[in-house]
């Protein structure tokens, strides 16, 4: 009896190709993973996981310009009593992407800066929403700083953060 033929072992350059493309996306996907995880982190713990995760991803979106005075929506943070004088629907605003990201992104933040002196008399509003589910983002442009009603401390923003999320507050109440 002859012994079974083995098939030859040809080298094929299409299966090493596959090999190095899957190799090349693996390895991107991990540097990706690692990046935004490095890029994020200090955010993140920030707002917590579910505040985190609602700001990133929820579908409902209605930001609040606040005041003082009478209104049928109040609520206070810190013992101070702020107004919803204006609100509107930013689900689909033009720019709303790029906000909710770099909220839980560690960039627009000054880490480093002391808490303010006084606290920040808030001037608008983020409400992120999902179901029953909801959280409160508040902006203090004027002092610069970011927080959470109840939050353990106000954030300090960059200068570019600033300009560029009251530029997003003003498109939503006074469009052109």
């Amino acid at each position: 009896m002859l012994p079974a033929e083995r098939p030859s072992m040809k080298w094929n350059p299409g299966k090493v190709v596959i090999g190095l493309i899957f190799a090349v996306a693996l390895s991107a996907t991990v540097f990706s993973l690692w990046y935004h995880q490095r890029n994020s982190r200090r955010a993140l713990a920030y707002w917590g996981t579910s505040a985190g995760t609602l700001i990133a991803g929820a579908p409902e979106i209605e930001v609040l310009a606040l005041g003082t005075g009478e209104s049928s929506r109040q609520f206070q943070v810190d013992g101070q009593k702020y107004t919803v004088t204006a609100a509107a629907d930013a689900s689909q605003a033009p720019g709303v992407s790029n906000i909710r990201r770099a909220m839980v992104l560690d960039v627009p933040f000054r880490w480093d800066a002391p808490p303010p002196e006084q606290p920040p008399a808030w001037q608008y509003a983020m409400l992120f929403s999902d179901g029953e589910e909801s959280t409160i983002v508040l902006f203090d442009f004027d002092s610069g700083h970011i927080g959470t009603p109840g939050g353990s401390k106000a954030l300090a923003l960059r200068p570019e953060a600033i300009d560029d999320w009251r530029l997003f507050f003003h498109e939503q109440f006074e469009p052109d």
